[in-house]
């Protein structure tokens, strides 16, 4: 098990770190995304010099931190001013680092480990299950993101932090098929490590500035971990309780700790990281999908499920990243800063959240009728591809709704339409299925092109 989710994770990360090597990235759409890092970095790698005008001179460091403020430099508004810590200088990144990069092959893990559990227990428990445990897992994931949105990782200490926080990270999704059942301490204990080196790491990337923060956002993270360890020590019914109230914690914090006092967000880098999970989560379970049947003999009807599944993935790539990225990123950035934190957990946290579990869930259920997705389907099987195509329907109208950059209500109404095929699977074939809701997506994408070319 452990060789085919390996070669899932690395061939996964090749692309995410060929597209890093040209020294930018661009979207699918052939649109150029977020350009390259500040031209006031202190140093440029020698193969980043190639093709480029000479570097402009060094600014002073306070120079420096001062524009990084403008980008949204982390800090809060204290009497009519910015408290920043002058005395660690910090440029915004403008671009996800190779060490952000390799610090997401563990959440690749966490993805196959996640999409197993509901495999194994395809019913309403272990959905639920699956669930709860993405969500906090998905949390201080999103901590980690929000840590490296305005300091960049460029020293060794800072990388450290980052590589001190991707081991914890690989021990939690070691834990997470056993963590209702017996693994729950070991789980509970390396989350508490993820946490502490999270919270250490915004003292170390910004020093003084950052204890107020911390003093916010520690405590409720704390208590949640705390819920996890009592769940694995206890046992019994009230683990599920237990783990449900750890996750809610997690969620109701944002709305009660002030964010827009204690956070800014640099929106170019916050968009580009987010985008870069949803890709490794599509990419990590069409790799799953195939993987599923490796031992099964090559033959038309096992090519044509595997494709059907492509077909669907390749749809909700579109769905993503054929302009939502971009028009997302735009309209964090146009938003009062104040507004920008809010915005990050209800569009980049929940919607994105809704929008991941969704993926998992239709990989979950292709995968259960891998060996024939010609032949009739389970009835699990087929209510997890109908579901999980809805469920990620609706993640992407709720990333609309939240940052108001395109209409939500065509791709809610597509949600609801996506429920109503389970039968297709059950009683002719998950491929006539797949292919119905492939059909179902493209239906709203193909209206909103017009509708883009008659405006333009």
């Amino acid at each position: 098990m452990w060789s085919v989710n390996a070669r899932g994770q690395i061939a996964v990360i090749r692309v995410g770190m060929s597209l890093r090597a040209a020294g930018h990235v661009q979207s699918f759409g052939g649109r150029q995304r977020l350009g390259r890092r500040q031209e006031d970095h202190a140093w440029h790698r020698p193969d980043d010099r190639a093709g480029l005008p000479e570097p402009v001179p060094v600014r002073p460091a306070d120079q420096r931190v001062a524009e990084a403020g403008n980008l949204g430099s982390f800090g809060w508004e204290g009497s009519g001013s910015r408290v920043t810590d002058v005395s660690r200088p910090s440029i915004a990144p403008s671009r996800v680092s190779t060490t952000e990069l390799f610090f997401d092959l563990v959440f690749v893990f966490t993805v196959t480990q996640t999409t197993a559990v509901i495999v194994r227990s395809a019913d309403l428990a272990g959905v639920g299950r699956a669930a709860v445990e993405l969500s906090v897992i998905f949390w201080m994931y999103g901590g980690f993101a929000w840590l490296t949105n305005t300091n960049d990782p460029n020293t060794s200490g800072r990388r450290a932090v980052l590589l001190f926080g991707m081991a914890a990270f690989f021990v939690v999704a070691m834990a997470v098929p056993t963590a209702f059942h017996g693994g729950g301490i070991t789980f509970g204990f390396a989350y508490l490590a993820v946490i502490l080196v999270h919270a250490a790491g915004f003292i170390m990337f910004t020093g003084r500035a950052a204890y107020r923060a911390v003093a916010r956002f520690l405590p409720s993270n704390l208590l949640s971990t705390g819920l996890i360890l009592a769940a694995g020590f206890s046992g019994g019914r009230v683990v599920p309780v237990l783990w449900t109230m750890a996750a809610l914690v997690q969620v109701v914090t944002p709305f009660l700790v002030r964010l827009e006092s204690n956070f800014d967000i640099n929106a170019a880098h916050f968009g580009e990281r987010h985008g870069l999970v949803i890709l490794i989560v599509l990419g990590e379970s069409l790799v799953g999908v195939a993987l599923a049947s490796e031992e099964s003999r090559i033959v038309p009807r096992l090519i044509a499920g595997a494709l059907a599944g492509l077909v669907v993935l390749t749809v909700m790539w579109w769905w993503y990243f054929g302009g939502d990225d971009d028009r997302a990123v735009t309209a964090m950035r146009n938003a009062d800063p104040r507004r920008r934190p809010i915005l990050a957990i209800t569009g980049y946290f929940l919607a994105h959240y809704i929008m991941i579990f969704g993926v998992l869930l239709l990989a979950a259920g292709i995968r259960l009728s891998s060996e024939d997705l010609l032949a009739r389907g389970s009835t699990a099987s087929a209510m997890l591809i109908a579901i999980g195509t809805a469920t990620f329907a609706l993640g992407s109208a709720a990333f609309r709704r939240a940052l108001r950059f395109a209409p939500a209500g065509p791709r809610a109404v597509t949600a609801l339409v996506c429920l109503a095929v389970p039968w297709l699977g059950s009683h002719v074939s998950p491929v006539v299925e797949l292919a119905a809701l492939a059909a179902i997506l493209l239906a709203p994408s193909g209206l909103e092109a017009r509708a883009r070319r008659a405006a333009g």
